[in-house]
Parts: structure tokens; sequence; C-alpha cells
């Protein structure tokens, strides 16, 4: 038993949240004031709090996959978001991180992996969309040896995707993916780019 602080849930609006494992409680709102009621109710007896609890349309949800903000969604890049700590390594390796670039390292060659990502058909997420894929193969196919992976982590297009939560809840994956672009296309180098606020 533990506490392990986590990335965002993306349900900012009913924050501070907590997440109770392996229970499969989610609280909402949570106050400092709330946390001794949480351990001797929830922690201890095993019993959730009504008032904690998300209630729409006088229904009570006590799991977050229940809840019609998240029942909606099919979650991939930010599945782990909200579910692991960040900070710590080994809870990525024990979601699977770090399987891809070992299998694209051990298993496959630079061009093998591009033409796995075109195959996917992986897209770029920001607003223009651009195909994954080709970019790695034009600079793969580059004369000059001096290449860099740089991760873009504005978030200055509106509506683009919001980078920040993978930065935040699931850095390694994009270290991983980093990492395989890097040995796809030859870079030695990668850098993370986010503007100063």
């Amino acid at each position: 038993m533990g506490v392990k602080k986590s990335g965002c849930h993306g349900f900012c609006e009913m924050g501070p949240l907590v997440r109770i494992e392996p229970l499969d409680i989610l609280y909402i709102k949570v106050q400092p004031e709330d946390c001794e009621e949480i351990f001797t109710e929830t922690i201890l007896k095993k019993r959730p709090i009504a008032r904690l609890l998300y209630h729409k349309d006088g229904k009570e949800y006590k799991s977050q996959e229940e809840i019609p903000f998240y029942a909606k969604q099919t979650r991939l890049v930010l599945k782990n978001c909200g579910h692991i700590d960040a900070e710590h390594i080994t809870e990525y390796f024990a979601v699977g991180g770090y399987q891809a670039l070992e299998k694209a390292l051990f298993e496959m060659t630079p061009m093998e992996v591009i033409e796995t990502i075109e195959e996917a058909k992986l897209r770029g997420r920001g607003g223009g969309g651009f195909k994954t894929g080709y970019k790695w193969r034009q600079v793969a196919g580059q004369k000059e040896t001096i290449r860099y992976v740089v991760c873009n982590g504005d978030e200055g297009d509106s509506g683009a995707f919001m980078d920040r939560s993978i930065m935040e809840g699931d850095p390694h994956k994009m270290i991983e993916g980093m990492a395989i672009a890097a040995y796809a296309t030859g870079a030695k180098e990668g850098y993370i780019y986010v503007r100063a606020e």
C-alpha cells in the first residue's frame, strides 16, 4: 500500500482526483481534509465515500471508466496517464514500456521500422497531421549523417493534441518514441522543445 502521484487524468475540472487501486474507485475534488476519511473508510474498510464520487443526472459513478466523460473515449496515447507514476521508470516497464524499442533495436532494421510506421499510417498529432513514415524516410535518405530528433512540445496550434499531457503523465512513452525515431533515421541526439511561458 502506498500513495503515488500520477499524471493528468484528463478530467481537470473535477480535480484534484484520487484513484484508489485495486478497488477501482475515483474520487473528485478531493481536499486535504478528506484524506483521513479516505484512509479510514476506503482504504481500511473498503467502503466508497459517496460525496467524493462523481454524480451526474442523479447517478453515482464509482469507477473512472464508468464516468460518461471517460466512457466515450478510447485512450491510446494517453492510456497510462493517471494510472502510472510518471517519475518512475519501473512503472513504465510494468505496463510494457520500452518493448517496442527493444523490438526495433533487436529484431528490425531501421528501414523495416520506417516501413512499419508507414504501413500503420501514423501521422503527426499537430494541426497538419503529416505522415510520420514519410518524414522518417526523408531524413534517413539524406547524405548528411548528422541528424537530430526534435520533439515539438509546443502547444501553439489551436485544436492540436496536448503534448504536455504525455510529457507530464507518461514521459517515457515520448522518450521511447524518440529513441525509435533516432534508430530508424540514424540520428544520434534528441531534443525536446517546449516554449517557455
